[in-house]
């Protein structure tokens, strides 16, 4: 297992970290990139991802993935986050086991999220 992470990259408030694993069944990839001020703004906040993972079993299967992924928030004031995203995944099966070899699956995904706990008010007893 080997994880490298760099943080304040290129001078800037962002990540960059990188996670593998590597075995005899199992070999797996992670990249992210993560920038909290998209567009010098202070509201987006942008997640890059890309990930491989293989693996496989001795008696019954052998499967690839490949994953790539980019989520943006927009952040409209305290209450308040829009979230848009974008995943793509591709997921091969070894061909003997399964008559479909592989799928493909892209998601195009937008949300909000609003943050009840604010509105709570505690007065000092």
């Amino acid at each position: 297992m080997l994880e490298i992470t760099r943080l304040n990259l290129f001078g800037r408030d962002q990540t960059f970290s990188i996670r593998g694993r590597y075995g005899l069944l199992t070999r797996r990839g992670l990249a992210t990139y993560e920038a909290p001020h998209l567009f010098h703004r202070e509201n987006w906040r942008i997640i890059v991802s890309a990930l491989y993972d293989n693996t496989a079993d001795v008696n019954t299967f052998a499967s690839e993935r490949v994953e790539g992924a980019l989520q943006a928030e927009q952040r409209y004031n305290r209450f308040t986050t829009f979230i848009y995203g974008l995943t793509f995944q591709r997921v091969s099966i070894d061909p003997i086991a399964c008559d479909r070899p592989h799928a493909d699956r892209v998601v195009l995904e937008a949300g909000l999220h609003r943050d009840a706990d604010v509105y709570r008010c505690t007065r000092p007893a």
